[in-house]
């Protein structure tokens, strides 16, 4: 169950700009939220922040509280839920520590802070944080568009609405063990929300041998014209039966899913989809190597969480290892 989220803030207004959406969901999930800034030095006086005081993040912790405050009209309850945590330290060290000390089931952030969208500031320091991470990580691109020092949640004035549905969850799968690992989590979130997921496999056009098994084998003597005609037909077959399992399995845990097999680029195929189902989220697993823009799976990850523009769900396989019984019945497929 999801009742606790961090999002970790470095002051800067692209960092702010996953806010709108932690607060939409902490509304939906009636979770607590805590916004954390971690002060580092060597950080601060790279960016020009080394001469605030921790009284001044302190300051800016409960001006960006007081302001999603009124901006999100929350009751007298609610803001009970709504807290700030001021920490000192390595950066993402002190995000894993008090991650655990909160007790918090997800982290939020954007891709982007400080230094901008030309540098992986956060980006850095989300990968770090993934490769480490024993809980869900959400990342958001901040708006391409968006500006440092423009439209900051300390002055802005136009919330995000927070009235509609969360829509439906968007999880990407590719018949390996390492991305059902992402299955738990997002699962749980989609009987919190009472929405469906899509569980979305994309089939490239030119299949990999390995994608093939023994069929292979089995069929040379029929010649390779037969092998090329009837490859793809099997390897849809395959691809069908294997989310007929992973329904199968969601369903006995009463949630409900729908299958989509797609042929094309991955992340293209993933971003499209997204956008015409109206998704409210993308949620997928990683091995949790390397930096934002080498996430995986391959560099599909990183692809998705910077075309989207929207929230994706990282699960690091490594670290997050799935139910035993998924194990157990590791893909199995005819």
């Amino acid at each position: 169950m999801f009742a606790k989220i961090l999002v970790p803030l470095d002051g800067s207004p692209l960092s702010e700009e996953i806010l709108p959406r932690a607060c939409w969901l902490a509304q939906l999930l009636k979770a607590e939220l805590t916004l954390l800034k971690v002060v580092d030095r060597h950080s601060q006086e790279q960016y020009g922040f080394d001469h605030l005081s921790g009284d001044s993040f302190d300051a800016y912790l409960e001006k960006v509280r007081h302001n999603l405050i009124n901006l999100y009209k929350f009751s007298d309850h609610d803001q009970k839920w709504l807290h700030t945590r001021l920490a000192f330290g390595n950066v993402v060290e002190e995000i894993l520590h008090q991650s655990e000390a909160e007790k918090a089931d997800l982290l939020m952030m954007t891709t982007h802070g400080c230094g901008g969208l030309s540098t992986l500031i956060m980006g850095s320091v989300a990968a770090a944080v993934l490769q480490h991470c024993p809980i869900p990580l959400i990342l958001l691109r901040p708006d391409k568009s968006f500006k440092l020092g423009e439209h900051s949640t300390t002055n802005t004035t136009e919330p995000l609405s927070l009235g509609r549905g969360v829509g439906s969850l968007l999880v990407t799968l590719d018949g390996t063990i390492e991305a059902e690992a992402i299955l738990n989590p997002v699962s749980e979130l989609a009987c919190q929300l009472n929405t469906t997921l899509h569980l979305l496999r994309v089939i490239q056009p030119t299949i990999p041998l390995e994608e093939l098994g023994d069929w292979v084998d089995i069929n040379l003597y029929r010649g390779n014209n037969y092998i090329s005609t009837h490859a793809f037909e099997y390897l849809k077959q395959k691809t069908e039966n294997y989310l007929d399992s992973i329904q199968k399995r969601l369903s006995d845990q009463k949630v409900k899913s729908i299958k989509v097999v797609k042929v094309g680029e991955p992340s293209e195929e993933i971003v499209r989809y997204a956008q015409e189902i109206d998704a409210g989220l993308i949620a997928m697993a990683s091995h949790g190597r390397g930096r934002v823009s080498q996430l995986l799976l391959g560099s599909v990850a990183a692809a998705v969480t910077n075309e989207s523009g929207l929230p994706v769900m990282l699960v690091n396989f490594n670290i997050f290892q799935p139910p035993i019984q998924y194990l157990n019945q590791a893909s199995a497929i005819a």
